[in-house]
């Protein structure tokens, strides 16, 4: 296996174990409650990453957790203060988990030639080494601001 991707792998988990540790003891409403500064949530923010790990997962020639995404969860952040649109924690934290089971299993198992081919991203063309490692930046990124959301969920 690449080193890289060992590298990758344990990230991914350690976010997996922090995302955990700042969701304990919150509640679907606590979730839901927006910063006074931002329109962003706990519940927005944890959605936002599980489907940047079906990103990835697509990088590396995986099926994503989520065949039909829910758009509330995609680039811009959405105003989600009802579950209407989206999912619940319980719900977010078990495709989190899923997904990084699959992601674990597609990075031990990747070719080195699909690793390094171009592919398109935000930022240009890339290779899907590089694109899953950006995407893992993209994630922890979003796990420093659970941190702060998980106050804001508490109330």
């Amino acid at each position: 296996m690449n080193e890289r991707l060992g590298t990758l792998i344990e990230g991914y988990r350690t976010n997996t174990w922090l995302i955990h540790r700042h969701a304990e003891g919150l509640t679907d409403e606590g979730c839901l409650r927006q910063p006074a500064f931002e329109v962003i949530t706990f519940n927005w923010v944890l959605g936002h990453i599980v489907g940047h790990r079906d990103h990835a997962l697509v990088a590396l020639g995986a099926a994503p957790v989520w065949a039909d995404p829910p758009a509330v969860y995609g680039e811009d952040p959405a105003v989600l203060t009802a579950l209407d649109v989206g999912r619940t924690l319980a719900e977010l934290l078990a495709d989190l988990d899923m997904a990084e089971g699959r992601l674990a299993d597609a990075m031990e198992s990747v070719s080195e030639p699909l690793l390094t081919e171009i592919v398109d991203s935000p930022f240009g063309k890339v290779t899907r080494l590089e694109r899953v490692a950006g995407l893992q930046w993209h994630e922890t990124y979003h796990v420093g601001q659970l941190g702060l959301l998980k106050s804001v969920a508490k109330g």
